[in-house]
């Protein structure tokens, strides 16, 4: 049997892409890639690696008594994507509540960039049933969000009333307000795909 060296490949339709060929052979589990101008060479498969981490904590209180969702002052986070096919794993938590006998908190959350419509990732909804002065709970919004862009995306939290006569509120524990009560934070993390 007879053996064929290259270290090209060219395109057959039409032999404008030349790709060159690594000099070695790659360790086990590693893919070839290219660096765009046709240089292939091996690397490690990034696929579900997480490439960065950014996060925020907010240490103060918000409130409002609009029964439209309002940006929450403190309480966005941007990322830039490395790469426009990565994920990212949307994490937040924190303390809403509302006051007034049976009216709501509404925390919407969502990812927003310039030139483009806003996408919601995620919600929660404190009801309150009792007749006390004002309650609320935890809450969590996890999301695997695929912003398919490679540019700066923020994803931001948004909260309303159910009545103009009564505030929803998000909380802020430790240093900016009550220690019983969580820290709300933001946590975004770039998924390879």
């Amino acid at each position: 049997m007879s053996t064929i060296k290259t270290n090209q490949l060219a395109h057959t339709a039409n032999g404008a892409s030349v790709y060159t060929l690594p000099q070695t052979d790659g360790s086990a589990g590693q893919v070839l890639t290219t660096n765009g101008s046709g240089v292939l060479s091996w690397a490690n498969d990034q696929k579900g690696k997480i490439l960065q981490v950014v996060n925020l904590t907010k240490t103060d209180s918000f409130s409002t008594t609009s029964t439209s969702l309002v940006d929450i002052t403190g309480f966005s986070l941007s990322i830039t994507p490395q790469f426009n096919n990565s994920k990212i794993m949307v994490l937040a938590s924190g303390y809403i509540s509302s006051q007034g006998n049976n009216h709501g908190a509404h925390l919407n959350f969502y990812r927003t960039r310039s030139g483009q419509s806003d996408v919601e990732v995620g919600k929660s909804y404190n009801q309150k049933a009792t007749v006390q002065s004002q309650t609320g709970g935890t809450f969590v919004i996890q999301n695997l969000d695929e912003p398919a862009t490679d540019l700066a995306v923020t994803y931001m939290g948004r909260l309303r009333s159910d009545s103009s006569s009564y505030n929803a509120r998000i909380g802020a524990g430790g240093n900016g307000g009550d220690a019983n009560i969580p820290e709300s934070v933001i946590t975004l993390m770039e998924v390879a795909a």
